[in-house]
This record gives structure tokens, sequence and C-alpha cells, in this order.
């Protein structure tokens, strides 16, 4: 499991290599929910992806994205915020293989 560093800003974009797949992924706030982009080496693989707490945003497989990407509440079971981001609220990824941390089943 790695910890994807997010600011508790309600939009942003960032790159980072993931399990050898360089992703490009943009967290954005929109009204009362929290949404993510990912892209895989210039792939769309996810656009206007719901962030759920402990759910993964990705709701199928893809076969462009090895692991699995979740928003967990460190101190409840709320929805994602980006206020609480880096304090609150984490953006994991999962590798495939790695079993899903206990913090993150529900």
């Amino acid at each position: 499991m790695r910890v994807i560093p997010l600011a508790p800003i309600p939009a942003q974009s960032l790159n980072v290599v993931l399990d050898g797949q360089d992703c490009a992924l943009s967290v954005y706030w929109r009204q009362v929910r929290l949404y993510l982009d990912l892209d895989v080496d210039g792939q769309a693989v996810i656009r206007g992806g719901i962030c759920q707490n402990g759910a993964n945003v990705l709701q199928s497989h893809s076969r462009f994205f090895r692991g699995s990407l979740h928003f967990f509440d460190a101190e409840g079971q709320r929805p994602p915020h980006f206020k609480g981001f880096g304090e609150r609220f984490f953006l994991v990824f999962v590798a495939d293989g790695e079993e899903l941390p206990a913090a993150l089943r529900f």
C-alpha cells in the first residue's frame, strides 16, 4: 500500500509512478462530492470516478491499470473531503496481489 500525498485544496493534478505505471491523477471537488480522473501512460482509465470512503475508485478492473485506488477516513467513515487531505482523508494505492488493509475493509 502506498499513500499518495494530496494538498487540502479543492482541485489538483499530479503525476506519480504506481507499480511501474506512469499515472496522471486529477482530484477535484464538485458541489458536494469528490471525483478522480486517472490516465496511465497517456491512456484515459477513468473520468469522473466518484470517491467514497473505502471503495475502489475504479469500479471495475481495467486492462490499462494494475491495482486499486481508495480513499479512507482515518477518523471514521465519512466520504472524503478535500479540507481533510493529509490529516483525516488519504488516497492510497493498493497493488495487485496486496491485501487491502483492514482499515479499508467495511
